[in-house]
């Protein structure tokens, strides 16, 4: 190969490795840049988020800010502050959020027909704290995932459908029974009347799953239906009924409980107990010292720490089960004396 042509291909790869570094060094460089930009626009666009949760007028200034930076970044910016918001400042937060258009960005995605992309719409509004029509619909989605999230967000509504999530204890993926539990017990107040009705109703699906949210809840309009149940074929049944009335009280809760405590199940026996301790019932203390010598462990145990649990009372029949004649009994009052106050509380709780 002649010199001249070696000589000209050396000087186009010199020329070609220049301009290579210098695009590399050029991205670098725009993209530090770029970095150093979104950090600013990011600051300024908290500060925006921090002026609206703290009840400031929103100033045309601020709503640029949000609209500067990119979609992804005010998506994460808006879901991230979220999750320090409550009461009002979440109110004000969510305002914001569908003001910069982060709300119809969510609904668009929870409109989508990938579930994955269903369920990022619909946990963005639960991060944003927007009440949104869209996330009431996802609650009969074909995806377990998208269903339970669907529960979680709606216990954020200000009117979400009760009837729906109490269905949904029955749904057969235990995520989604999960999500509608803990969304019924955070609600409250407005579950009890469509959740009397169910537990009121002929017993069927899975009545415990409603039981343990009506154990959540905790309001007497309960109170009926579960002493009802306390008499229901299935021992996880009576057992849910004697924690519901150990969480309610009042007099026929305290009947009920005195019952339960001679049932044929041992899981019944030892709710009833530790719902009787729960209420702190004093003058149940003699049908306790009674059943301190059951041949169930747990029983036994449960007994003892609801005696220890109503004070001076309960603490003179332990003491004075030191000397039953029954071994069971004596051991059982022998280790809750000894117990610490606090694992004596946690225990009946």
């Amino acid at each position: 190969m002649p010199d001249g042509v070696v000589t000209w291909a050396l000087a186009v790869e010199g020329v070609l490795a220049a301009v290579t570094l210098a695009w590399l060094v050029a991205v670098a460089g725009a993209r530090a840049l770029r970095r150093r930009r979104d950090t600013g626009r990011s600051a300024l666009a908290r500060e925006a988020m921090t002026r609206a949760s703290l009840g400031e007028p929103q100033a045309h200034d601020d709503l640029a800010a949000l609209a500067r930076v990119g979609t992804d970044a005010r998506i994460e910016l808006l879901a991230a502050s979220g999750r320090n918001f409550s009461g009002k400042a979440r109110m004000r937060h969510a305002a914001l959020a569908e003001t910069a258009g982060v709300v119809a960005d969510a609904e668009a995605r929870c409109r989508s027909r990938r579930w994955w992309r269903r369920l990022q719409g619909v946990r963005l509004l639960t991060l944003t704290g927007a009440v949104s029509a869209q996330s009431a619909a996802l609650l009969s989605d074909r995806n377990a995932e998208v269903r339970a999230a669907a529960a979680t967000c709606s216990a954020d509504h200000p009117e979400p459908d009760l009837d729906r999530l109490i269905a949904m204890l029955d749904d057969e993926s235990p995520l989604c029974r999960f999500a509608a539990k803990s969304s019924l017990v955070r609600i409250g107040g407005p579950v009890v009347a469509p959740l009397a009705r169910r537990l009121a109703a002929t017993p069927g699906g899975r009545i415990d799953e409603v039981m343990e949210v009506a154990a959540g809840v905790a309001d007497a309009r309960l109170l009926p239906a579960a002493i009802e149940l306390a008499r229901h074929p299935s021992p996880r049944t009576r057992a849910l009924a004697a924690a519901i009335a150990g969480a309610v009280g009042g007099a026929a809760a305290i009947e009920a409980l005195k019952r339960l405590l001679f049932d044929p199940d041992s899981t019944v026996r030892a709710a009833a107990a530790a719902g009787l301790g729960k209420l702190a019932h004093w003058p149940a203390a003699p049908e306790l010292a009674a059943a301190l010598g059951d041949r169930a462990w747990e029983v036994r145990r449960s007994v003892a720490l609801a005696l220890r649990s109503l004070g001076p009372t309960g603490l003179v029949m332990l003491r004075e089960s030191l000397h039953d004649p029954d071994r069971f009994a004596r051991d059982m009052a022998q280790q809750v004396l000894g117990l610490p106050a606090s694992a004596s509380r946690a225990g009946v709780a």
